[in-house]
C-alpha cells in the first residue's frame, strides 16, 4: 500500500466556519496540488455516462406523461375525474448502481421538467 505524503495545515489562516458551505475551510486549507486533484475528480464524479437503461428509462417516462395527458372519456372536458388510472415505475438495482442518479438524469433532460434540479422553479 502506498503511504501518502501529507502536509501541516496552517489551521489559523483558515476562515472561520461557514454554515452555507460547510467544507469551505477544508478547501482553504488544501494545498493548490491538493485543490487541483480535487477539482479534477470533482468534475469527474459529475459526468455521467449514458447506457442503454437510460433509453429504458427516458420510454418509460414518456409512457406514464402520456398516461397523464389522456383522458378516459373524449367526451368529458380533461378533470382529475377523467383522467386514466395511475402508473408507476419500478427501477430496481444494487445500492450504489445509479437508479436515483439516472432517473433525475431523465427529468432533468426532459422537456416537460425545465429547471429540474436547478433550484430554480420553473416558469408558469
Amino acid at each position: 500500500m502506498t503511504k501518502r505524503k501529507t502536509h501541516a495545515p496552517n489551521i489559523d489562516a483558515a476562515p472561520a466556519p461557514d454554515r452555507a458551505d460547510p467544507a469551505a475551510r477544508l478547501r482553504a486549507l488544501q494545498t493548490p496540488k491538493e485543490a487541483a486533484f480535487n477539482k479534477v475528480i470533482q468534475r469527474l464524479k459529475a459526468m455521467y455516462v449514458e447506457t442503454d437503461r437510460d433509453e429504458e428509462i427516458k420510454f418509460e417516462l414518456q409512457q406514464m406523461i402520456s398516461d397523464i395527458i389522456q383522458v378516459r372519456d373524449p367526451d368529458r372536458p380533461p378533470s382529475a375525474q377523467n383522467m386514466r388510472e395511475g402508473t408507476s415505475l419500478l427501477i430496481v438495482g444494487e445500492p450504489g448502481a445509479g437508479k436515483t442518479t439516472a432517473f433525475r438524469h431523465a427529468l432533468k433532460n426532459h422537456a416537460y421538467f425545465p429547471g429540474y434540479g436547478s433550484g430554480i422553479p420553473a416558469a408558469s
